[in-house]
């Protein structure tokens, strides 16, 4: 008996739920069919006498509407953990430890050194009120400066860690182009107080922990 003649015989189909009267060997059985994900998969995988190409169809419907669900809640994680998340573990001192390679452990202090060597650059700058120094010095450490960051590190640096860092390479850069403009010492001093308040805030919650294999 073909998947048509099944349906038929009980006049449609219905999309609650399907009760097939087939007769087979002089006596009567009830195909029952749950119209629902998993009800049509394992019927269409098993079904000989019912498995036509509107169930396989709605099977196949349904098997890529899940697999798009996944692949959708996958990505999301792996977004989540890439620009939010950070690999960070509880340090016992209350920080935040961001779990890091030695190379890469390496090369974020190399960039917190540079911050700090322009810093005193820049008041020795402001101290003799010498502002192409100090705007010279605030630009070696701007945005330019983090174009060589590995996209794998960006990736383990959780979302506040990178913001603060950005914030502080965009303050520099400003702290650079009014100290050219303007030449006012004590603003600049001002601009260099609430720079500073980045690196503190960074190292009140985060620690660098080289921990993993390279």
């Amino acid at each position: 008996m073909s998947a048509h003649e099944c349906v038929e015989k009980d006049g449609g189909i219905n999309r609650g739920g399907l009760k097939v009267k087939v007769k087979a060997a002089s006596e009567y059985y009830w195909c029952s069919i749950r119209l629902t994900f998993p009800g049509y998969l394992l019927w269409s995988l098993v079904s000989d006498e019912c498995g036509n190409n509107y169930f396989r169809e709605r099977c196949m419907r349904s098997v890529c509407s899940v697999v798009v669900v996944l692949l959708l809640f996958v990505t999301g994680g792996l977004i989540y953990k890439f620009l939010v998340q950070g690999s960070v573990e509880e340090a016992s001192d209350g920080r935040a430890a961001i779990q890091l390679t030695h190379s890469e452990k390496d090369l974020v202090l190399t960039e917190m050194r540079s911050f700090l060597q322009s810093v005193q650059a820049i008041t020795v700058g402001l101290s003799s009120d010498d502002m192409d120094a100090v705007a010279l010095n605030a630009r070696t450490v701007g945005m330019a400066a983090q174009q060589g960051v590995p996209v794998s590190l960006m990736g383990k640096l959780p979302l506040e860690f990178k913001r603060l860092g950005v914030d502080t390479h965009k303050k520099f850069d400003l702290l650079a182009l009014n100290a050219e403009q303007l030449g006012d010492s004590m603003a600049t001093l001002k601009e260099l107080s609430v720079l500073m308040q980045n690196c503190v805030a960074c190292h009140e919650v985060y620690r660098l922990d080289a921990v993993l294999q390279e």
